[in-house]
């Protein structure tokens, strides 16, 4: 596998298919509108009642609204995912197809992405470096979810057993998109000073990159399945 063209070739994928930046972009303003309600909500529950009422409100709101953060974040996942797929086989893109695909694995999404989450949680509290560990070994679980039908646990198995037998190319791969995260966080951190339209840019550019790495995901994930081991 040459991690190089599989980089670029993402890029040319999404270039050509902006369409793949419309799941995480949609669930970035749905969120952002949802934490407006929370906060809105619970400010004007602070001036109605008690504090101590008010705070149990806020806790009550912000638990709902992570819960709907995570689904909807594990749906985006799958749906960009699918497209990519559909894209890499010549079967174009198509939205809605892949909405309908996402959905019907979305409890294996939630499942997987939960025990994901929990675990690389569990590794970062452990002086960081296990947690990028965790990340690296089931990096792929999302994938295999959504490509090979696999149930929660099954996902976690497959990334791990194709990370265990192709270690090599699947760091590097794991690097390069660490690699260019810390540039977007960079970017983003810059362009975030930026009053309304810096924010606005940021969400556009956070889609794009969480979009991108589904694609390099799904195309890394074609070439070790076909044993391409060789970095």
């Amino acid at each position: 596998m040459n991690v190089g063209n599989i980089v670029k070739e993402a890029y040319e994928i999404l270039r050509k298919n902006l369409v793949l930046v419309v799941p995480p972009l949609v669930v970035s303003i749905v969120l952002a509108l949802l934490m407006m309600v929370i906060v809105g909500t619970a400010v004007m529950k602070m001036g109605e009642t008690r504090i101590p009422q008010a705070g149990g409100g806020f806790v009550f709101l912000t638990f709902i609204g992570a819960v709907i953060s995570f689904t909807l974040h594990a749906l985006a996942q799958g749906v960009t995912i699918s497209m990519a797929g559909d894209i890499k086989s010549g079967e174009g893109c198509n939205l809605k197809r892949s909405f309908d695909t996402a959905l019907s694995r979305l409890s294996a999404l939630i499942g997987g992405g939960l025990i994901f989450g929990v675990l690389v949680t569990i590794g970062m509290a452990l002086l960081f470096i296990p947690g990028l560990v965790v990340a690296l070994l089931f990096m792929f679980t999302f994938v295999a979810i959504m490509e090979d039908e696999e149930g929660a646990v099954g996902g976690l198995k497959r990334s791990f057993s194709i990370v265990k037998e192709n270690f090599g190319a699947s760091l590097s791969v794991f690097i390069v998109l660490i690699g260019i995260g810390l540039l977007v966080g960079i970017v983003n951190a810059i362009i975030g000073m930026i009053p309304l339209l810096g924010q606005l840019l940021s969400i556009f550019l956070m889609g794009a990159f969480f979009s991108y790495t589904a694609v390099t995901l799904v195309l890394a994930y074609r070439e070790l399945m076909k044993g391409g081991e060789q970095v």
